[in-house]
């Protein structure tokens, strides 16, 4: 599984819409280990809620490190600081008392399985022991993210570990932790109050569908009896939860929306209601998705694009119901958009167009024939090829001089045609340099790719000289 790293150790925590408030009471009230051990695990250790350097274990100096700005409603969590001594113990219970519902978390060394190293990437293969009482608390779910921990509390990161957070709400009572037998790093405890908002929405959060229909749903919230929704093409209007927008209330987390229309952004969100809490109702953030269009959609080369090599693979998104694509291209726009006669069905979304004549526009299009056989003409995309750039020096293999304005082709004025595909996110920026212009990087991926002949050009010399003005 693919994950993004967070920087935290061994716990228990919980992803969803709440960070604990100064003076709120605790919601772990008592932590038994049996049989008894010294030191026993605490909950809560005074002036020490999880965060950045938190203490993961009664015995031992690991440290939670680094923890992500992204996940700000982890600070301040409550948590246990578990006994690492126990991590391959047998035989004993940990039985934690919550006061109110709340939210579990575990992290799980990545080693556990047979992984060795830091566990860095890993998916931990969990022990019939740990898995055991988890099952029994009604089961956890990796979230995906990562978790590091410093073992010497020196700003080191020694050991990775997975998130799993529990899958259902922890209703007040008491819980019995147990042994993993693992003899790497002992898991963690951390626990929050459950999300009230409504989450998980079903389409994500700016997906697509291909379908003009579609049951919407999500994951309530902590406390909901009932769920109102809104829905518009109106942004503003689910914002502002107008009548317009109003599609009422619901008693399962699901609603059907129809009538959807091709090529249009819908906005939704879903409050959450009980009548017998005094909180309610919870709002929600505002989701959307978008259904596809009729029509071939999203080129590649993105319309207008310049600079581009004389061998080209066209891609598209296909249109809704799309069982054939007619593809139509050539160097006149009125040709191209009047044209009856394809010049290729291509089987799948993409189709390689090679030997362009440099300093060209080229014009293509794409029609869609649905499962009815009903055909939509598709828009009419440009894009333009490189400059015929001469060879001036035939010992000079690459010179990017940064001076095409925009787009995300670095040209070659060698001569070669080895033009760079700029990539980064955001992409590198133009600015002025010591001779010609330069590239202003970011850091976060930036690079200059050109992987045409996987670098055979090279192949064969014994030296080479490169020149980089770098500020």
């Amino acid at each position: 599984m693919s994950r993004k790293l967070l920087f935290m150790g061994v716990s228990l925590v919980v992803l969803g819409g709440f960070v604990a408030s100064a003076g709120a009471a605790p919601i772990i009230t008592n932590v038994v280990r049996t049989p008894a051990a010294t030191p026993a695990p605490i909950m809560n250790p005074p002036g020490q809620p999880f965060g950045d350097k938190a203490t993961c274990f009664v015995d031992r100096v690991h440290v939670y490190t680094l923890l992500p700005p992204e996940l700000p409603r982890l600070v301040g969590a409550e948590y246990i600081l578990t006994r690492n001594d126990d991590k391959a113990a047998a035989g004993f219970t940990m039985a934690v008392t919550v006061a109110s519902p709340c939210s579990v978390y575990l992290i799980i060394d990545n080693r556990m399985g047979g992984g060795s190293g830091s566990g860095q990437g890993r998916d931990p293969i969990l022990t019939t022991e740990i898995s055991a009482w988890m099952n029994a608390m009604g089961g956890f779910t990796d979230t995906g993210y990562d978790i590091a921990i410093d073992e010497g509390n020196n700003n080191s990161i020694d050991r990775y570990s997975s998130l799993y957070v529990s899958n259902s709400v922890l209703q007040p009572g008491t819980y019995n932790f147990g042994p993993q037998n693992y003899s790497g790093n002992m898991y963690g405890i951390v626990i929050v109050p459950p999300p009230t908002q409504a989450s998980g929405p079903s389409p994500a959060d700016g997906g697509q569908i291909g379908q003009t229909s579609v049951a919407l749903s999500w994951t309530p919230g902590a406390y909901a009896a009932q769920h109102h929704v809104y829905l518009s093409s109106n942004q503003a209007d689910v914002v502002n939860r107008v009548a317009s927008a109003d599609k009422g209330l619901v008693t399962f987390a699901v609603y059907l929306a129809t009538g959807l229309v091709p090529g249009a952004t819908y906005y939704w969100a879903i409050d959450e209601v009980n009548d017998t809490h005094p909180d309610s109702p919870w709002a929600g953030v505002v989701w959307s998705f978008t259904v596809i269009p009729v029509k071939a959609w999203n080129p590649r080369p993105v319309d207008g694009a310049v600079n581009q090599p004389s061998n080209v693979t066209l891609q598209w998104n296909r249109g809704l119901d799309a069982i054939q694509d007619l593809l139509f291209w050539g160097t006149n726009y009125d040709t191209v958009l009047n044209a009856t006669t394809p010049q290729a069905s291509p089987i799948g979304p993409s189709y390689a167009l090679t030997g362009l004549p440099n300093e060209a526009n080229i014009y293509w299009r794409i029609d869609t024939v649905n499962s009815l056989g009903q055909t939509t003409k598709g828009d009419v995309w440009t894009f333009g090829t490189a400059p015929n750039i001469p060879v001036t020096d035939p010992n000079l293999l690459v010179w990017y001089t940064f001076e095409e304005g925009s787009g995300n082709v670095a040209l070659d004025y060698s001569g070669h045609n080895r033009h760079g595909v700029m990539t980064g996110s955001p992409l590198p920026s133009r600015t002025g340099g010591m001779a010609g212009d330069a590239i202003s990087l970011t850091g976060n991926g930036d690079r200059i790719v050109y992987d045409a002949d996987n670098g055979a050009f090279l192949n064969g010399l014994s030296a080479m000289s490169v020149t980089v003005w770098i500020k």
